[in-house]
């Protein structure tokens, strides 16, 4: 329903850039991994997709041409796609605030009793395919 999806637009706009920072950080090299791991399970190696899709695309020169090579790319098959419902989008988005709420909750825990990696400057690159580094802790 729009009212409530403009009400969680209204309620994130309300951030400041400290907390926004927070909360799109990753405070250790572990529940970094665990994020990783949990990405892999759902959507696959997000790297192979996304590289998948650059060579689908190739050069373009508009966003009407990404948009016709991408129709078609997902037509013939030459990049994987998942069709989700409003409702799926929304437990999608549900259990995945509870999948981190439960890591920071974990990660808050643990990191009382052990001393825990800090994580690298660019915490979500593994995430979005952005990084070459792989999966692993730093040395």
């Amino acid at each position: 329903d729009q009212t409530s999806q403009q009400s969680l637009k209204d309620y994130v706009s309300t951030f400041g850039p400290d907390e926004l920072q927070r909360m799109t950080s990753v405070a250790s090299a572990e529940a970094q991994m665990a994020m990783e791991s949990q990405a892999f399970a759902l959507f696959g190696d997000l790297r192979e997709l996304k590289e998948k899709l650059v060579n689908a695309l190739g050069p373009v020169t508009s966003n009407e041409e990404v948009s016709k090579k991408l129709e078609q790319a997902v037509q013939t098959g030459e990049v994987e796609s998942l069709r989700i419902t409003s409702e799926d989008l929304r437990r999608l988005v549900l259990e995945a605030v509870a999948f981190g709420a439960l890591l920071n909750d974990a990660e808050t825990q643990v990191d009382s009793l052990y001393e825990l990696t800090p994580s690298m400057s660019r915490p979500l690159g593994a995430l979005t395919g952005e990084d070459d580094e792989g999966r692993m802790l730093p040395e």
